[in-house]
């Protein structure tokens, strides 16, 4: 059986988009993001082995994808067919029968309005399941076969589709995907591969102040895999409490 080439816990959103899932046309599944002009794939809606297929196919091409994640208080990924995912799926039934029910009781002047509308409200009071759209780290790919473009900056002026520029301007003020983070760590990686060290070490620096941003609903697996790279560096040139400290800042979801 062929291995995938791509480990899907590994997968993580490393550019936090500003725009909501709700304000994006489309299904639950697939929505068009009009700011980047690239499709956002909600990766709860899919099985795991859907979702890795589909990111071998897209990621590969393109360099870039955006996605919408799911997942629970310690960091793990949810999907279609894992447990939890299930039970929200059936809770988000649930409360669609109930919905339904309330409407037809309130049209009809039935007493049963109340029982139905305590129906309702009891499923909001779960605890929220963290969401994280945006574009997504791009997976360790094989150096031989390694597109140079695939670690350029991301402008979200291009479409995933043809990868050629589009030519179309967003307002000045509109906000955008902040790429900083991803950018100055596929730079840091790429310069450790050139073994150049010291430059590699000012990108991660670069990639974790970017991370302290607290406004930003950065993904901690991205934040994580970062602190875990450069505090990988850091040791290699025998900064080791220097490596302790990112490794203990970033180590909390």
């Amino acid at each position: 059986m062929r291995k995938p080439a791509i480990d899907l816990d590994d997968i993580c959103v490393a550019a936090p988009c500003p725009v909501k899932w709700e304000s994006m046309d489309g299904d639950e599944r697939v929505r068009f993001c009009s700011l980047c002009e690239l499709n956002v794939y909600n990766v709860s809606k899919m099985t795991r082995k859907e979702a890795t297929e589909f990111l071998e196919s897209e990621a590969m091409q393109a360099g870039q994808v955006c996605v919408q994640l799911h997942r629970r208080p310690d960091g793990t990924l949810l999907t279609r067919d894992c447990p939890v995912g299930r039970r929200l799926a059936d809770a988000f039934k649930k409360r669609a029968v109930a919905a339904v029910a309330f409407i037809v009781a309130l049209l009809n002047g039935s007493p049963a309005i109340a029982e139905n509308d305590r129906e309702i409200k009891q499923p909001q009071e779960k605890k929220q399941v963290p969401v994280y759209p945006g574009m997504i780290c791009p997976p360790p790919v094989n150096k031989k076969n390694e597109n140079k473009n695939e670690t350029e900056k991301v402008t979200g002026n291009k479409t995933r589709e043809t990868g050629k520029e589009t030519g179309k301007e967003t307002a000045k003020d509109q906000p955008r995907p902040d790429t900083t983070a991803r950018d100055a760590f596929l730079k840091a990686q790429e310069l450790e591969n050139q073994r150049k060290p010291a430059e590699a070490i000012k990108e991660y620096e670069r990639s974790v102040e970017a991370l302290r941003d607290k406004s930003l609903p950065f993904d901690p697996v991205f934040k994580k895999k970062v602190a875990k790279a450069y505090a990988a560096l850091l040791r290699k040139q025998k900064q080791k409490s220097r490596a302790a400290a990112i490794e203990k800042e970033f180590s909390k979801p």
